[in-house]
């Protein structure tokens, strides 16, 4: 972990974060209660697993398309999942990290 000034104050930034999966929405790939690790370091890509910030929480879904300014985000399971198909899409500063592990 790293500080950096921020307003005069010292913040922790963190790189890496970890995340418990909950619900179905991207099953098979990952299961409710699998632990993911994300990094804040590497940029989204297609087809990739992101961690987004979207009504107050985190959701794990698969980036589908990008735009200069925004993602389209898709859970594996079409039927369980609440995404981009849904909400439309998401502002890449909603973009909390990459999943890094698994490497799904």
């Amino acid at each position: 972990m790293i500080s950096q000034k921020s307003f005069g104050q010292l913040k922790k930034v963190r790189f890496l974060i970890i995340r418990r999966v909950k619900g179905d929405s991207m099953k098979p790939t990952l299961k409710s209660d699998d632990i993911v690790v994300g990094s804040r370091l590497i940029a989204p890509k297609l087809n990739k697993l992101v961690i987004v910030s979207y009504n107050g929480r985190d959701i794990i879904k698969r980036v589908k398309s990008i735009k200069k300014d925004s993602l389209y985000i898709v859970g594996d399971n079409e039927a369980r999942s609440t995404d981009s198909r849904h909400f439309g899409w998401v502002s890449k500063e909603s973009l909390t990290a990459t999943v890094i592990w698994p490497k799904k």
